[in-house]
């Protein structure tokens, strides 16, 4: 849960510099890894809450496969993919980017190998959607799966761009993906 505090813009400008470095300084609870976002007159600072109650302001402009975030909670959710938090559970109404920033960021970790991991594996429920029924579908699981799948290659194709060297069938053959 993301946590909105109106404050003033001294408060605002000593947590920026890292005067004002605890939680606790602004009462606000030690839970690690929680996000706030600090208000002063026109200006907003977004913190996020580490280990033993340490605020550390966001100061970078976070980005994955070229995307920008377009809210506060997209920069919020940047911010905790790329970290080495080794858990992040995202929740907020449709449409408002979660998938698919979450797959922009696997896509640029696992192909400038910006972090250890060397595989991306694309889970997805198969709740029957649509004219789809599973058990009714002729072919192979493989087959069947795939009309499930195609959002996600849709969204991977756009991420990477046509003029790339990278292709998801060049990536699946590498095993570098997994569907």
């Amino acid at each position: 849960m993301i946590q909105t505090i109106t404050t003033s813009q001294s408060i605002l400008e000593q947590v920026a510099s890292k005067t004002i470095t605890s939680a606790t300084e602004l009462s606000l609870p030690e839970e690690p890894n929680s996000s706030v976002i600090l208000q002063a007159d026109e200006q907003t600072l977004l913190v996020t809450i580490g280990q033993e109650g340490k605020l550390r302001p966001i100061k970078k402009q976070y980005q994955a496969c070229g995307i920008k975030p377009r809210s506060p909670e997209q920069t919020f959710l940047l911010y905790y993919l790329f970290s080495t938090v080794p858990l992040v559970i995202v929740t907020g109404r449709c449409g408002t980017g979660k998938s698919y920033l979450a797959m922009a960021v696997a896509a640029e970790i696992v192909i400038n190998n910006k972090g250890p991991q060397s595989q991306l594996i694309l889970c997805r429920s198969l709740s029957e959607t649509g004219p789809h029924r599973m058990g009714a579908m002729p072919g192979t699981f493989r087959e069947k799966i795939e009309p499930y799948l195609d959002s996600y290659k849709e969204v991977l194709s756009y991420l990477l761009g046509e003029d790339t060297m990278y292709s998801i069938e060049k990536m699946e053959a590498q095993g570098s993906i997994q569907f």
